[in-house]
């Protein structure tokens, strides 16, 4: 029988457990909902993948994505973290019926920015980037602007920088479920055997081969689980020589620092918003590495 995605749990780490416990409390959590239709697994298909299309929302949140997908595994009796993670090719799951009307009535009455997708947020975070450090003076030569760049990165808010890489993170969400014209790569370190962190390129428009329109580095055990993750935002580069922003396994947000080595932390992304990456994330190193 032929698997869609089974993750190895062979040696846990914390960050693991807590995504165990989490993912156990909200299946205990969310209610058993009526059968509607029926879902035939394909292969690479996961749960996230699965509710995202049957959600029926153009522009859903992660977290509305994540609330009906917890729905199906409860009414396909998955309700554990190994059976709510297994998909057999062929399996048939039963989709329960979304409450898009609800959802659209609660969204009334948010600001607009919520309304929009990731790539969105992420393109107009960018555009406010770019409007801060943009030259003084259009015949500046490109020396010049770089240095000006350089000098406006430095007194630009932690906020601004946030909403970039907090849009870009959920983002690749997105990315990954919809797993288009994106490029894996082995990273190793020390060890010439085993990869220390496989890295995933968003080639731009419809074309493998063509520009990179953004990419993602994950840190990675030798199980294949993630611990921590570096990333790019499209739009706006801050740093040519490393990646602009990063995310620990407590969801921590932080962006390369312009005055010393290393990172500075901005902000977080929520437990729901890093364990939905995670999860896709490490299914798709899975399906890479022993493809």
């Amino acid at each position: 029988m032929e698997l869609g995605f089974v993750p190895d749990y062979a040696n846990y780490s914390s960050s693991d457990i807590e995504l165990r416990r989490y993912m156990q409390k909200k299946l205990e959590q969310t209610p058993v909902s009526e059968k509607k239709a029926t879902h035939t697994v394909e292969k690479g298909e996961s749960l996230w993948s699965i509710a995202k299309e049957h959600l029926g929302k153009k522009n859903a949140t992660n977290a509305e994505v994540q609330d009906f997908m917890y729905k199906i595994a409860k009414l396909n009796n998955k309700t554990t973290p190994e059976d709510f993670n297994t998909l057999y090719v062929d399996d048939v799951l039963y989709i329960p019926e979304a409450d898009i009307s609800t959802k659209k009535s609660a969204q009334r009455t948010k600001p607009q920015e919520s309304n929009l997708s990731n790539l969105e947020k992420v393109k107009n975070a960018a555009k406010n980037l770019v409007a801060l450090t943009s030259p003084d003076s259009s015949d500046d030569n490109y020396s010049r602007k770089l240095i000006t760049k350089y000098q406006k990165l430095k007194t630009i808010a932690d906020k601004d920088f946030e909403k970039h890489g907090h849009a870009a993170f959920n983002y690749w969400t997105d990315l990954l479920c919809e797993n288009k014209n994106l490029k894996f790569e082995k990273s190793y370190s020390i060890n010439p055997v085993e990869p220390s962190a496989v890295v995933i390129r968003k080639k731009e428009g419809d074309f493998y081969y063509s520009g990179t329109e953004t990419i993602i580095y994950a840190h990675i055990n030798p199980d294949g689980t993630v611990k921590k993750i570096s990333f790019e935002a499209p739009g706006f580069d801050i740093k040519d020589i490393s990646f602009d922003y990063e995310v620990d396994e407590n969801g921590a947000l932080k962006v390369v620092d312009l005055n010393r080595a290393g990172y500075k932390k901005i902000g977080k992304v929520s437990q729901q918003e890093y364990n939905a990456l995670k999860q896709i994330l490490e299914q798709r190193i899975n399906e890479y590495l022993h493809r």
